[in-house]
């Protein structure tokens, strides 16, 4: 057991956010559209067009995604995931689900 008198107190960290995660940078429509676009390619039917694509064709438009993606998060100047821009579209079609009074 340490010796109380020489153990310091020590305050918690303040909760951070991990680096380039910041959500207080909201994507602009352009920018939400252009990663719409590129997460829609990288769907497995989209890479591979339905299985017609050779493996190294499929693994060359890969890495043309992902730098593309990377190219985008450069603009923005935070990382994006994927999930955050599904997640987007999901909100997006309830709340206009919700407008035209489609509630399910």
């Amino acid at each position: 057991m340490p010796n109380p008198k020489i153990v310091k107190k020590v305050s918690p960290a303040p909760a951070q956010k991990p680096f380039g995660f910041a959500q207080d940078k909201p994507l602009t429509p352009e920018q939400f559209e252009k990663f719409l676009t590129l997460a829609t390619s990288l769907s497995p039917e989209n890479l591979s067009c339905d299985g017609e694509l050779p493996p190294a064709e499929i693994r060359r438009k890969v890495r043309w995604l992902s730098r593309e993606w990377a190219s985008a998060e450069r603009e923005v100047g935070r990382k994006v995931t994927e999930d955050e821009v599904w997640d987007r579209v999901v909100k997006e079609g309830e709340a206009a689900n919700m407008k035209r009074g489609d509630v399910r």
